[in-house]
């Protein structure tokens, strides 16, 4: 049987892949939040809400088949689904019959894996040069070669945490990274199986957060860069454009009762990694994002925006601009241009916003013109040059359904228009910002034991281990591991369990 420090790797694994199964899910349903392994709610995005409709397997393969990609990714994430729950019984048999080992056992046992780790190894070299040998020809073809292909002693980073080296490689270390961290907060939820501390708090989101802080803050911190992040919040209750349209947002279902202590918990994650956390009272995540992007650019500072939220793409610059302001992809780690966006949407980030009033975004409840979807709106856009000119002109549009919906919808599409639009230029003296505005935001230096502390607290013992090997005490975290005994190395640990266990006799130590 597998070690399970091995099979926590590979739930892990799985965790990170339902995670970019559900995001995908979420960029095609327009930004929609659903629990996938929710029968009712997979139905209700598939059919529409309470439209009712079988979800079965053989339904979805069908559908998956006729062009479905929302139905494709529900099977998708119910295999992994299904493999994870598969790992989960072998960690916790192997947990089980581990703890039943004596001593002597449990020492033949870690030999004998040993033994077959060194044989597996021995085996992958030689296939290796075997394969090396038959392909120097081809090998030629290429430009640039990795060094990690002749040096076995490498070690391997994790895909993830290689994904962030590259998108920060480049990164000026004057550039303000800005997180929709309410968005992954949803995103995180809905990603992580149902985890409780052992007083029965939930923390699955909370576990999700911490391993994007581990992969955005640590990882690069530690190889001697320092990027300057910032987790932005949505502020509870509503905001103004509840004013504007009372019907905003009222399609979204209650917020999970379990995910509301969570919140607390993820800025408390943040504030122990060091990250700077910002909301202001009224106003969503996204306003905030976009007055801090459009302070930054004024300033002349770099801006990328850590987000899938498409509402946010009206932010991102044009190629030629000399001070940037780009979106970037939470799963690849890659950053979404311009171009990308005028790819994506068939109109500049300027003009997204008059297209997304049109086609309406039924995440956000927000109506747009019925009848109206994004390529259409893109075509009228282009055609006319903007919403207004659109509207005003509507009864010179050819096709006879367009211009009816148009002429009809004109109020409804200004409406709209008002509650996308990104409020760019908040009061500061609503923001609490640094003395020195946004160019005072930074990370604090890494405090390692608040970092374990707070791990301690929620109990992720395996995202603790990971961790303390980071910073290079994994050596410790493995004897207490084995002995349940701290490993005594300076004096002051020793008077330290020396107070801690004043008075019982039973547990002093002889000097």
């Amino acid at each position: 049987m597998r070690e399970s420090v091995d099979l926590q790797a590979d739930l892990d694994a799985i965790a990170q892949r339902q995670f970019a199964i559900v995001h995908r899910i979420g960029e095609l349903s327009g930004d929609r939040i659903i629990n996938v392994g929710s029968p009712k709610q997979v139905a209700d995005l598939l059919y529409g809400d309470n439209a009712g409709g079988s979800t079965s397997k053989d339904v979805l393969e069908n559908m998956a088949v006729a062009g479905n990609e929302i139905a494709a990714n529900v099977l998708h994430w119910r295999k992994v689904e299904a493999l994870r729950r598969k790992l989960m019984a072998k960690k916790e048999a192997f947990e089980e019959k581990e703890l039943a080992m004596t001593p002597y056992e449990r020492g033949r046992r870690k030999t004998a894996l040993q033994k077959k780790q060194k044989k597996k190894v021995i085996g992958a070299s030689n296939a290796k040069a075997s394969i090396n040998g038959n392909a120097q020809v081809i090998s030629r073809a290429f430009s640039t070669a990795s060094a990690n292909d002749d040096d076995g002693s490498t070690k391997e980073l994790d895909k993830n945490e290689t994904a962030i080296a590259n998108y920060l490689e480049p990164q000026n270390n004057e550039a303000l990274i800005l997180v929709d961290a309410s968005g992954f907060i949803f995103r995180a939820y809905h990603a992580m199986p149902p985890m409780h501390r052992f007083d029965g708090t939930p923390t699955g989101a909370v576990l999700g957060i911490c391993n994007i802080l581990s992969r955005l803050v640590l990882v690069p911190l530690l190889a001697g860069s320092n990027p300057r992040v910032v987790f932005v919040f949505d502020s509870p209750g509503k905001n103004f454009r509840h004013e504007i349209y009372d019907l905003y947002k009222a399609n979204r279902p209650e917020c999970p009762i379990d995910l509301i202590p969570q919140f607390d918990l993820v800025r408390q994650a943040a504030l122990a990694f060091g990250v700077p956390t910002i909301e202001c009272a009224g106003y969503e995540a996204d306003d905030v994002i976009a007055t801090l992007a459009t302070m930054s650019f004024q300033d002349g500072v770099d801006v990328d925006i850590l987000s899938s939220d498409k509402d946010l793409m009206q932010l991102v610059t044009p190629i030629e601009s000399t001070t940037q302001i780009n979106m970037v992809d939470p799963i690849k780690m890659t950053r979404i241009t311009h171009d990308a966006v005028v790819k994506k949407w068939g109109v500049s980030a300027e003009d997204l916003g008059d297209l997304l009033a049109l086609a309406g975004d039924s995440s956000d409840n927000v109506p747009g013109v019925r009848g109206i979807g994004p390529k259409i709106a893109a075509s009228l856009i282009s055609e006319f040059g903007s919403l207004e000119e659109c509207l005003t002109n509507a009864d010179q549009v050819k096709q006879k359904g367009r211009r009816e919906k148009l002429i009809e919808q004109a109020n409804m599409a200004r409406l709209s228009r008002r509650l996308v639009d990104l409020d760019r230029s908040i009061p500061t003296n609503a923001l609490d910002l640094p003395n020195e505005g946004v160019k005072g935001f930074c990370l604090e230096s890494i405090n390692e034991d608040r970092i374990i502390n707070f791990l301690d607290q929620m109990e992720f013992r395996d995202l603790k281990r990971r961790t303390l090997k980071k910073f290079g005490r994994d050596s410790e975290m493995s004897f207490k591991k084995r002995t349940g005994y701290k490993k005594v190395t300076r004096k002051s640990d020793i008077f330290e369990v020396s107070r801690a266990n004043e008075g019982d006799e039973s547990r002093s130590i002889p000097f």
